[in-house]
């Protein structure tokens, strides 16, 4: 089968920022625009989807553009699925990569976890998660933290790893983190793990290494974007097709992964 990669098209340079400027920009205000005209709507608050009932406070940090599909219950939603499906005794979410809050805030709100801790790089970013928090009603069951840095699960001892479910999403850095010694000592508890090769060199290499650690102490499976019916939602019903499909598109250059880890126990 063919794979069509616009990337390694013959257009000249000039082309590309031509496309970029007239092309790729109208698009993401667009996008940006809906966004606000949903979040208006639905005062902030998640309508759709196993998120239902979650505040999202304005300013957001990251993903503004993805707001209306946050509040639709669309963004991601295989990985929301895989979140409230997981087994009753994962209690403690673990989000390295956390942005705004979106998924810390929702587990604890709207999907059963006791406990979470948040760890973010950006400052603003950690303020919009503890403004989130305390919005939805559980500021005092998150403790939010700064960079992951490798062997960073040292700090956590004293968790229950089978209580344990890690979301891991740091833009290429799950390479450095996802080491034998983390698999091994949270070997019981549950991970998903974003993949983002656009930004790792030698890609291939490195995420069949990192998968083939991983199996050493679980269960690994693939988890890929998939279909998308904005036509469903009755509050999308007096826009244009091209505006609804742009309230279910996440803006992605390519196809996301996902490995989903489940412990052999």
């Amino acid at each position: 089968m063919p794979v069509i990669d616009p990337i390694l098209d013959k257009r000249s340079a000039v082309s590309r920022l031509l496309n970029h400027l007239f092309v790729w920009l109208p698009i993401q205000s667009r996008r940006k625009r809906l966004s606000k005209l949903v979040d208006a709507a639905f005062d902030g608050t998640v309508a759709h989807g196993p998120f239902a009932g979650q505040k999202l406070t304005p300013g957001a940090w990251w993903g503004a553009k993805d707001r209306a599909s946050m509040l639709l219950g669309l963004y991601e939603r295989e990985l929301l699925d895989v979140i409230v499906a997981r087994p009753a005794r994962h209690t403690m979410f673990i989000d390295i990569g956390a942005a705004d809050g979106y998924y810390v805030v929702g587990a604890l709100k709207c999907a059963g976890f006791a406990r979470a801790i948040a760890y973010e790089i950006s400052a603003r970013g950690r303020a919009c998660i503890a403004d989130n928090a305390q919005s939805n009603g559980v500021g005092d069951r998150v403790e939010i933290r700064g960079k992951a840095e490798p062997g960073f699960w040292q700090s956590l001892d004293g968790l229950d790893s089978a209580a344990c479910f890690f979301l891991i999403d740091i833009e290429g850095g799950e390479i450095d983190i996802c080491d034998d010694a983390f698999f091994e000592a949270f070997r019981r508890s549950m991970m998903v793990i974003e993949l983002h090769p656009m930004f790792v060199d030698d890609a291939d290499r490195k995420f069949a290494d990192l998968r083939a650690r991983a199996e050493r102490w679980f269960d690994v499976s693939e988890l890929r974007t998939g279909a998308r019916d904005p036509a469903q939602f009755e509050e999308l019903a007096m826009l244009e097709d091209t505006d609804r499909w742009l309230i279910a598109s996440e803006g992605r250059k390519r196809l996301m992964h996902w490995l989903v880890l489940r412990p052999r126990d």
